[in-house]
């Protein structure tokens, strides 16, 4: 009897740290930086305290460690009304009195207090989900390593991640680099509409389950290169203000990229599409078409491209620029169609279907 008493003690006092360390994460709590990146501390090891005993059926722990992981993603996705001042990024403005000065001050140490709970918080959860390579696997890039599945979990892999902050429904804004390379997101991730308004790197990393970046905005460079979707893919109606690279990707499920806007260079080369790819009404308004980089898309020219039957791999890039912005030729493998819905290819105003042969 003592022995059960024992656990349900210790489960309690787990329920009650994490209602603490909530407590204290938040920027309203009115704690020290160092008090809040304890609290995350707190949290993660909560979380992992959680996977390791035996003493409770794997699916409890699994669900409160999940509380822990949700709890975390959903601090992340909070608005943080400072974020957006840009001013804040910067030197003092000029022009300011003396009190105005010093609240610029407050307001910029306020900032960067909370990008540093924020980035502990992703750090900590990149942590977990990082893949190793398999034991036995050959020495391959990692993209390789990836599709081959030649990679073995991090602990928190199989957690459903969820940057979305559904009390507020508002979208997370991260105000400072994300990297996220290397990942295995077993039961898949969502975030739509997210800001990003630094770097983002998801690149090299599994898909287990659906994916959803649907209605986000990249400032900087995005690289999403070298990851196998096992599920479908949902990067539609997505903003691109600098070159964004997917490269030598798998889909294996539903890929969506339509209504996206790519300010610079798009480049998904050497990928395979499993099922149907969409690329509908997405418009690449680049300051220099004529580079020698592959674009995907002449300007204000929607395509959809689908592959059907097995996968198909890409030579080089969909399309490139040639001669003008509303001139493209294709380059796809054979069983591979095209639908042009709107713009011009060679100078033919109508729309076009090709059958590739």
């Amino acid at each position: 009897m003592s022995g059960y008493f024992s656990a349900d003690v210790a489960l309690t006092g787990r329920h009650a740290r994490f209602s603490a360390a909530v407590g204290e994460l938040s920027y309203e709590s009115g704690l020290s930086v160092e008090a809040r990146l304890g609290a995350v501390g707190e949290l993660v090891r909560l979380a992992d305290e959680w996977l390791a005993d035996v003493s409770v059926s794997e699916g409890a722990c699994h669900r409160e460690a999940q509380d822990i992981v949700s709890a975390l993603c959903a601090y992340v996705s909070t608005p943080f009304p400072l974020a957006s001042r840009a001013e804040l990024y910067g030197e003092v403005p000029p022009n300011l009195d003396q009190q105005e000065t010093l609240q610029f001050h407050r307001d910029k140490k306020a900032l960067t207090e909370e990008s540093r709970v924020r980035v502990r918080i992703l750090e900590e959860i990149h942590t977990r989900v990082r893949w190793k390579p398999a034991g036995g696997a050959t020495k391959k890039k990692e993209s390789q390593q990836v599709a081959a599945g030649e990679i073995t979990p991090g602990p928190w892999s199989g957690f459903y991640f969820e940057f979305f902050d559904s009390a507020s429904f508002s979208s997370a804004e991260f105000f400072f680099p994300v990297d996220f390379s290397g990942s295995y997101w077993g039961e898949g991730l969502y975030c739509p509409g997210a800001f990003f308004a630094q770097s983002v790197t998801f690149s090299n990393s599994f898909y287990g389950g659906n994916v959803s970046f649907i209605g986000t905005h990249c400032q900087g460079i995005a690289d999403f290169s070298g990851c196998t979707y096992a599920a479908n893919a949902d990067f539609g109606v997505t903003r691109y203000l600098s070159p964004v690279t997917f490269s030598e990707c798998i889909y294996r499920g539903e890929a969506n990229f339509n209504e996206n806007q790519y300010g610079e260079r798009a480049d998904f080369s050497g990928s395979t599409f499993g099922k149907e790819a969409v690329f509908a009404d997405s418009v690449c308004t680049a300051p220099k078409p004529f580079s020698a980089t592959p674009y995907f898309l002449p300007q204000q020219t929607s395509v959809i491209l689908c592959w059907r039957g097995r996968h198909r791999r890409l030579k080089n890039a969909f399309l490139r620029w040639v001669k003008s912005p509303h001139a493209a030729s294709l380059s796809a493998p054979r069983g591979c169609w095209a639908l042009a819905t709107e713009g011009a290819y060679g100078g033919c105003g109508e729309p076009a279907r090709w059958r590739l042969r």
